[in-house]
């Protein structure tokens, strides 16, 4: 979801897509350093060191877009190629989404 100008229209076209209680596996950048600030801005523009970038995910703003079409099932951290407890994470955050239903 970094790499698109509008995350909410492509979480919107994903829950288009899936099937009722189909499984969504995301992973994303997790923002917990430099030269990203912690804030939940986009990037702009994208930086050399991360060319192609409009934005990082606090793990917050990552759920609350998300769980607004989704539930969540399962929540993980990345730590150099490791899947870790999210409070050890460093690198990304990877999320397994369940499509609710068209009432929800």
């Amino acid at each position: 979801m970094e790499h698109v100008e509008d995350d909410k229209a492509f979480i919107e076209e994903i829950y288009r897509v899936l099937k009722i209680g189909g499984l969504l596996l995301i992973t994303v950048p997790l923002r917990i350093r430099k030269p990203f600030t912690g804030n939940d801005e986009p990037l702009i523009p994208a930086t050399e060191q991360y060319p192609g970038h409009y934005r990082e995910y606090s793990n917050k703003r990552f759920q609350k877009l998300l769980t607004h079409r989704f539930v969540l099932n399962e929540i993980y951290g990345v730590n150099r190629g490791n899947y870790v407890p999210l409070e050890n994470a460093r690198n990304a955050i990877v999320g397994i989404f369940r499509k609710r239903g068209n009432n929800a």
